[in-house]
């Protein structure tokens, strides 16, 4: 009877683990946090960066990019997602330029995960298609992809730590590997900070390999809501500065 009633408890908190719908808390690296099965997620994903020009190096370029974005959970382990991105780019020196980048769907697959929800293994991939004007910078005018796969696990309930590696695929340009590694600790229920660091090969150019380091925070002040805010520099690529935010809603 003590048996069947330990399994049975074993088996609720196992469940309910597996059906929680959790939004992201990172920006770059790519982590186990998803809409359940059957339950849609809508957000809003902002980001900035600004580097000084190539000719000019007291002008400065800054681009913005707002991505509306959908994921929505076929199973518990397999989720779909579709990015619609808009962008501004404003320089001093030539013409300030906006509209929509390239549209981009994918998904996420869970293939193994232990019994206590961490660790896990989740492979990833996406593609995007040419809907940006690649004349104004801002599309690729091609097709392009990206495969990767994440791992994570869990350390002392609250610490949570994520390797994320990929390859984006561009046809008729510099396809590259890239990697990264982010820590997300739990100070409650409600919220949680985090830190990443990423790295990716060298294109044409330059001089070394680009790393970007990035300092967020989650705050979910109800259930279906998560705000998220980062803040980071790179170094060895051509953006100084880069900042982002993320505002998510997942319908239950």
């Amino acid at each position: 009877m003590k048996r069947s009633i330990g399994l049975g408890m074993a088996a609720l908190v196992v469940g309910s683990l597996a059906a929680r719908a959790e939004a992201p808390r990172t920006l770059r690296v790519r982590e186990d946090q998803r809409p359940g099965a059957k339950q849609l997620e809508a957000g809003v994903t902002a980001q900035m960066s600004e580097r000084k020009s190539e000719f000019w190096s007291s002008e400065k370029l800054q681009t913005i990019e707002a991505v509306a974005q959908l994921r929505y959970g076929l199973t518990k382990e397999f989720t779909l997602n579709a990015a619609v991105p808009f962008l501004s780019r404003e320089q001093e020196v030539g013409d300030d330029q906006q509209g929509v980048g390239d549209v981009r769907v994918g998904f996420e697959l869970v293939t193994w995960r232990d019994v206590f929800d961490f660790p896990y293994i989740m492979p990833y991939a996406e593609i995007a298609f040419p809907t940006g004007d690649d004349k104004k910078g801002l599309g690729a005018g091609e097709v392009t992809g990206a495969v990767g796969i994440a791992a994570g696990s869990t350390a002392v309930r609250y610490t949570h730590f994520v390797l994320d590696v990929r390859y984006n695929m561009v046809p008729d340009g510099d396809s590259v590997f890239s990697g990264g590694l982010a820590v997300i600790h739990d100070l409650s229920k409600q919220f949680s900070v985090s830190i990443e660091g990423t790295i990716r090969e060298k294109m044409a150019g330059e001089k070394e390999y680009p790393k970007l380091f990035l300092g967020g925070m989650t705050y979910k002040p109800a259930a279906p809501v998560a705000i998220s805010v980062f803040v980071g520099k790179e170094a060895g690529g051509d953006s100084s500065t880069v900042a982002g935010a993320r505002v998510s809603y997942t319908f239950k």
